[in-house]
């Protein structure tokens, strides 16, 4: 069953054009809590990789036209480059939405059927209860799209 979810989030990033750290950038730089956009270290966090990483694939997005730099909001430190989504990259962001948010159905099926072997279990629960919930946020953000 892992391998299907596993299959199903590749199709998704396949039909966004995007890979994993890029697609986690643009999911959380689609956030309207932060209307100013987020920074580099900012979306290190959220997309739990490291900074150099993230910077990597930020200017990959930005040469892309997916991201762009944003003027940072007022009384905020104008040394630190923020980032926000430009209209391909929004557009881009809700194709892997969409397309991740069937998985989140098999993988809570799987999360509730148990690991086949005992020896399975610490490493299993780990990632399943990551994987569901960051597709259970993904499957609440593609709900909020359909209802703007």
């Amino acid at each position: 069953m892992g391998d299907y979810v596993a299959s199903l989030l590749k199709d998704a990033l396949e039909a966004s054009g995007l890979n994993l750290t890029q697609a986690m950038v643009c999911w959380h730089l689609e956030n309207p809590d932060k209307p100013g956009g987020l920074n580099l270290t900012e979306l290190a966090r959220l997309a739990s990789a490291s900074p150099a990483r993230v910077q990597a694939q930020l200017k990959q997005l930005c040469s892309d036209g997916l991201v762009h730099k944003v003027q940072p909001p007022a009384k905020a430190d104008r040394r630190v480059t923020r980032y926000a989504l430009s209209r391909k990259g929004r557009r881009q962001t809700q194709i892997f939405v969409d397309r991740a948010g069937h998985a989140r159905g098999v993988l809570w099926a799987e999360v509730f059927s148990g690991p086949k072997e005992q020896s399975d279990l610490s490493s299993w629960s780990r990632i399943s209860y990551r994987l569901a919930t960051s597709l259970n946020d993904l499957e609440g953000k593609a709900e909020r799209h359909r209802y703007r």
